[in-house]
């Protein structure tokens, strides 16, 4: 097993036992939070004004929520929040059309520090 599989798998296992977890996927990043769709949805919102990026669309109910963004090079970017049962809540994360991993899952840490 290389260092950054070594890395990877210890991260996921420490956040994990934090409240949530955290999964990459084809420049999806999808977390599991402990948390209500509200909390998530202002948290998501927060970050986004902390990084100075639009919100171009945003939508919440009681079970989901949903807000659109985009990058200042135009990479389109959607935060997907559904309630997966009274205390716990899906997040994920899509940029761009083909996926970035490597900003979906910065923001969902930004996401995730405000969560907390």
């Amino acid at each position: 097993m290389n260092n950054i599989t070594k890395l990877f798998l210890t991260a996921v296992v420490v956040i994990s036992f934090s409240g949530c977890a955290t999964a990459m996927l084809g420049g999806k990043s999808g977390t599991r939070f402990e948390a209500s769709v509200q909390k998530v949805y202002d948290a998501s919102l927060a970050t986004l004004e902390a990084e100075n990026m639009p919100v171009i669309r945003k939508t919440i109910s009681a079970n989901n929520a949903q807000i659109d963004s985009e990058y200042p090079n135009g990479s389109s970017l959607h935060i997907y929040i559904r309630e997966t049962s009274p205390s716990y809540t899906q997040t994920s994360i899509r940029v761009g059309s083909v996926g970035d991993d490597y900003r979906a899952y910065d923001l969902m840490k930004k996401i995730e520090d405000r969560v907390k």
